[in-house]
């Protein structure tokens, strides 16, 4: 029973430290001195809102998924065919690995829509916000 317990906690802790996290790039990311430029996403609005706590449980071979640019993936079906290998999939199991996939290719970024299953919660993102300014970089739609 201690174990379960110090395993709840450890996952909570990791949650807590993410959401901070989230909210401290998010700062960082939309001062004035970012570029941004106007991005209304409305496809976004017909999602299922999965949070990052949700995401978390989420986290073995068996059961993965990840969440690239504020979009929840479920990667579990891809795990062994991942031309880099389980392990940096399996490092990234309920997180958030954008930074790890920006760099990947147009092929790579085709590939994530047959594994889309949501996006996060407006207040647990980073990349995208409805109707107002998003960051200029290429994300995928």
């Amino acid at each position: 029973m201690e174990v379960l317990n110090s395993e709840i906690d450890a996952k909570e802790t990791l949650v807590a430290a993410t959401n901070f996290m989230t909210s401290t790039i998010r700062t960082l990311i939309f001062s004035p001195k970012t570029p941004v430029v106007e991005h209304a996403i409305s496809n976004d609005d017909k999602l299922n809102q999965i949070s990052l706590s949700d995401v978390a449980l989420h986290d073995t071979p068996d059961d993965c998924w990840i969440v690239i640019y504020d979009r929840v993936y479920d990667v579990t079906n891809f795990f062994d065919n991942h031309p880099g290998g389980t392990d940096i999939i399996l490092e990234y199991a309920g997180r958030d690995s954008s930074v790890a996939f920006a760099g990947h290719s147009n092929f790579a970024l085709s590939m994530l829509k047959q594994y889309e299953i949501g996006i996060l919660p407006p207040n647990e993102r980073m990349y995208r916000y409805p109707a107002t300014l998003s960051l200029s970089c290429k994300i995928p739609e």
